[in-house]
C-alpha cells in the first residue's frame, strides 16, 4: 500500500509485500489460506523482500497468506496479513457555508461551516484553489474558517478524506467579507425647526446616508426602538409631554455593520403663551392726551409674538416681537371709549386667546 499499511486505494487493487527471512529461497503467496504447502497446486516462487500483488474481489477486508521455505526445503509456519481495500472515497459531501448567509457576520472573519461526508477522516479548507496553502485537519461536522483580511468576495474550497485517503471532489462556496459601515449624512427633524406644536406630537425626519439597508430609531430616554428598512423621510411620532426631544438613528448595512448614530433635537411645546397683565395708560380708565397717545403696559408668560390691534379678530394685524411696553400707542378716531385687543403666539406657533383692555378717550367737556 503506497500511503498506509492498513488500507489500500490502488485502482488496481495493487499492494507491496515487504518480507523479511534471511533463510528463505522460495516463497508462496495467495489470496485464500495455504494450508498444505507440501501440495503440488502451490505456486512457488523465488524468494523476494519487497513483490508487487494484486488483491482479489470487491473493496473489504482482505487477507493475504505466505509460506516460506528454505534451501533444505523445510517449509516456515503459515504467515498472513490484513489491508482493507477502499477505493471509494467519502459519500455524500456537503458543506452548508455560513449559515447560508451573503455576508460574514461583523466584527471578525469566520465563517461558520456545517460539513458532511459518509466515511470522511479528514478535511481540507483553504481559499487557495490549488490546495498548496493550508493542511489537512480532522474531521468535525463543525468547524469554523477565518477568511483572509480585505473586504471582498471570499472563495473557499473544501474536500474530504476518508483513512484509504480517497478524496472527494472539491466543493467550492464563497461570503463576502464587508467591514466598513454605511456612511451616515444627515438627520433632520421637521426640516431643522427648533419646535413642533403638533396636537399628534407628529414630526416629520429626513434621512440620508449611504449605502445603508436598514435604521434604528431610538428616542432618549425610552426604551431602544427595532430596525426597519431604511427610508430617506419618515413620519415619527414623539414619545413623553412637552419638552426639549433628542432623536438618534444609527444605519446599518446588508453585512450587518452599524454606524454611529445622528442626533437631532427638537422641542414640542403645545401650550400656548399665558397672558397676565394688558394695562392701557396707568389703568384709571380713561385720557386725554391731546394726540390720543398712551402708553401699554404688557405681561405674558411664554411669549415671543404678540399682535395689536381694535379689530376683535386681529385677522389684519401683523405679528411683532413681544415686548413688556409699548410707548405712544396712538388711539384710532374720535373721542369716546376705545378697545384694544391684544393675542401672543409662542416660538412654537401656539397662540393664546384674545384679550383686551378699554380707555375712555376725552379730550374736550
Amino acid at each position: 500500500n503506497e500511503y498506509e499499511s492498513d488500507f489500500c486505494n490502488n485502482p488496481q487493487k495493487k499492494v507491496t509485500l515487504k518480507i523479511k527471512a534471511p533463510d528463505a529461497v522460495k516463497m508462496a503467496i495467495s489470496n485464500n489460506p495455504i494450508s498444505d504447502p507440501t501440495s503440488p497446486s502451490i505456486a512457488w516462487e523465488e524468494y523476494m523482500e519487497e513483490k508487487e500483488w494484486t488483491l482479489e474481489g470487491e473493496d473489504g477486508l482482505k487477507t493475504i497468506y505466505l509460506v516460506l521455505q528454505d534451501e533444505a526445503g523445510n517449509y516456515s509456519g503459515r504467515y498472513s496479513d490484513r489491508i482493507i481495500l477502499d477505493r471509494v472515497g467519502p459519500t455524500n459531501p456537503t458543506v452548508i457555508f455560513n449559515a447560508n448567509q451573503k455576508f460574514v457576520q461583523p466584527g471578525a472573519r469566520k465563517v461558520p461551516l456545517e460539513l458532511s461526508a459518509e466515511g470522511a477522516d479528514k478535511v481540507f479548507i483553504t481559499e487557495d484553489a490549488n490546495f498548496e496553502d493550508g493542511r489537512w485537519e480532522l474531521f468535525v461536522p463543525k468547524k469554523v474558517f477565518e477568511v483572509s483580511s480585505g473586504d471582498g468576495i471570499k472563495n473557499i474550497y473544501i474536500k474530504f478524506r476518508d483513512k484509504a485517503m480517497n478524496e472527494t471532489d472539491v466543493i467550492t462556496g464563497s461570503v463576502t467579507l464587508d467591514t466598513t459601515p454605511p456612511e451616515a449624512l444627515s438627520f433632520t427633524i421637521n426640516e431643522g425647526e427648533k419646535f413642533t406644536n403638533s396636537r399628534d406630537k407628529k414630526v416629520r425626519l429626513k434621512i440620508e446616508a449611504s449605502e445603508a439597508t436598514e435604521m434604528k430609531i431610538v428616542q432618549q430616554g425610552q426604551a431602544p426602538g427595532n430596525w426597519e428598512p431604511y427610508s430617506l423621510q419618515k413620519e415619527y411620532i414623539l414619545l413623553g409631554e412637552d419638552g426639549n426631544k433628542q432623536i438618534g438613528i444609527a444605519f446599518r448595512d446588508e453585512a450587518g455593520n452599524i454606524t454611529k448614530p445622528l442626533n437631532s433635537t427638537i422641542t414640542l411645546d403645545r401650550t400656548p403663551p399665558k397672558p397676565e397683565n394688558f394695562v392701557i395708560g396707568n389703568g384709571q380708565g380713561w385720557t386725554n392726551d391731546p394726540d390720543k397717545k398712551v402708553d401699554l403696559q404688557i405681561k405674558a408668560e411664554g411669549a415671543h409674538e404678540m399682535a395689536i390691534g381694535t379689530d376683535p379678530t386681529l385677522k389684519s394685524v401683523s405679528w411683532e416681537p413681544y415686548k413688556s411696553e409699548i410707548r405712544n400707542y396712538v388711539l384710532p378716531g374720535d373721542d369716546g371709549e376705545k378697545i384694544i385687543f391684544i393675542r401672543f403666539r409662542d416660538e412654537a406657533g401656539n397662540e393664546s386667546a384674545v384679550i383686551s383692555s378699554k380707555v375712555n378717550l376725552k379730550r374736550s367737556f
